[in-house]
């Protein structure tokens, strides 16, 4: 009779997609430069770009995240290349966009109209 391992079978752990240099091309005419690899994000695979600073490339100012489907090309290049490239497309930073800006009447909250 032969014996039952206890051990758990031995599973490969998934290596991590690849990091590349490279120009994402997407549709809308944007040209991003930068370091991109396979995201899953809500269940979904998609492209993930760090968008480096031109004049710090070991700095990222924007991480961004594309479906397939906004993708017309990418192109795999040098590290050189992709920073050359981010330097005409940066990321503008966040701002309030239309919203209104709070007020305070001094008023004491209670019964005051909005």
């Amino acid at each position: 009779m032969s014996e039952v391992s206890t051990e758990a079978p031995k599973v490969d752990s998934p290596a991590e997609p690849p990091k590349e240099w490279a120009i994402l091309e997407l549709l809308g005419h944007r040209r991003l430069g930068g370091i991109v690899s396979e995201a899953e994000r809500y269940g979904s695979k998609c492209c993930r770009i760090d968008i480096p600073d031109p004049k710090d490339p070991s700095r990222i100012v924007a991480t961004q995240f594309y479906w397939p489907k906004a993708i017309y090309g990418m192109t795999i290049c040098t590290q050189e290349v992709a920073v050359e490239a981010a330097r005409y497309c940066q990321p503008e930073p966040v701002y309030r966009l239309g919203l209104p800006t709070y007020v305070d009447h001094g008023g004491t909250g209670e019964g005051d109209d909005m």
